[in-house]
């Protein structure tokens, strides 16, 4: 059964199990560069993210945990770096 990913809704982390909240960003496919405080509010929030080699939730801080020295987010389940990306309509 597919999770419906609805702004807004809470959802565990598929590898800590702490529970976030979904944003979904609009249709355009580009995000903004992100600033310290955009970042903080997704820390805080714990923001799910979407890795886009294997389809898995995960949170921001978990996505965040094993980043290189880019700061690119890396998949805990199938280890893509930057496969972690926030979840477009």
């Amino acid at each position: 059964m597919k999770t419906k990913l609805k702004d807004g809704k809470k959802i565990a982390c598929s590898a800590c199990q702490k529970q976030g909240v979904i944003r979904v960003f609009g249709n355009s496919k580009e995000i903004t560069l992100l600033g310290p405080e955009q970042i903080k509010s997704f820390e805080k929030e714990n923001t799910i993210l979407r890795c886009q080699e294997c389809n898995e939730l995960v949170c921001f801080s978990c996505a965040s945990k094993a980043t290189g020295d880019l700061g690119v987010p890396k998949c805990p389940k199938c280890g893509a770096e930057g496969g972690p990306y926030f979840i477009m309509r």
